[in-house]
């Protein structure tokens, strides 16, 4: 129909993630990657990760998130003793 679609690649976007925990010093996958330790500031690609938080003598959590492109997510997580 001679329509012409335009995709701007920065649609696909990154997020601002902000991960704080309580102790600090946890460590942090995304999708089984090392990614850092707490407290963590990073830009990643939107999309759908499961992010797994391990510490020593605490109890290993595992979620999934849901990053939307352009957002901005703060999570603040209390560990908890083994």
């Amino acid at each position: 129909d001679g329509t012409v679609l335009l995709v701007n690649e920065d649609l696909k976007g990154n997020v601002e993630l902000h991960i704080t925990t309580f102790p600090s010093g946890v460590s942090i996958y995304l999708n089984d990657s090392y990614v850092g330790d707490t407290p963590l500031n990073m830009e990643i690609p939107s999309g759908i990760y499961d992010m797994r938080l391990v510490k020593e003598g605490y109890k290993e959590e595992k979620l999934k998130i849901d990053l939307r492109f352009d957002d901005v997510r703060y999570f603040v997580w209390f560990m908890r003793r083994r």
